[in-house]
């Protein structure tokens, strides 16, 4: 796939875990906070590394590249899904009358987990494609 197309998912999923970030923030919704954090730690290097990587002249080959892909790979949507299963536990428990403020976590880190879905499926169609067992 190529570089737009990464770098298009890197920056709408960096965009979506912002405003996660500040949903959580304004609802105190702590694990939001440490997961968007997170988030945001992997997107921006991953996109600056993205961008290099891509003219290998300027920089020489990067081995360590492939490794820190799939440690990105692996953390972000982690921490989205933790983060969104949490929200949705907090919403369940809340009482009728708070109803509405305990969904907005959940409906602010829906987004991310959709984006993050897809990139796990699209993960998982390369290596299936790929053939890594032969």
């Amino acid at each position: 796939m190529g570089l737009y197309f990464w770098l298009g998912l890197l920056i709408s999923s960096a965009s979506l875990s912002i405003r996660a970030l500040h949903a959580s923030k304004r609802e105190r919704f702590r694990i939001g906070v440490y997961a968007g954090a997170l988030r945001a730690l992997t997107v921006i290097p991953l996109g600056t590394l993205l961008v290099v990587a891509y003219f290998p002249r300027l920089t020489g080959p990067l081995p360590w590249l492939g490794p820190l892909v799939v440690v990105a790979i692996a953390l972000m949507p982690s921490s989205s899904f933790v983060a969104l299963g949490k929200a949705f536990r907090l919403m369940q428990n809340a009482p009728a009358i708070q109803e509405e403020q305990a969904s907005r976590p959940f409906n602010a880190w829906l987004p991310v987990v959709i984006v993050d879905a897809i990139l796990v499926v699209i993960a998982l169609v390369v290596v299936l494609l790929s053939h890594p067992w032969q």
